[in-house]
């Protein structure tokens, strides 16, 4: 429920992070 919600956020804010950071 909420917790899958936020994990799944997390994940892609490090996703997103990670690929600002390659660039």
């Amino acid at each position: 429920p909420v917790m899958s919600k936020f994990i799944a956020t997390f994940r892609e804010l490090g996703s997103y992070k990670e690929l600002l950071r390659s660039q």
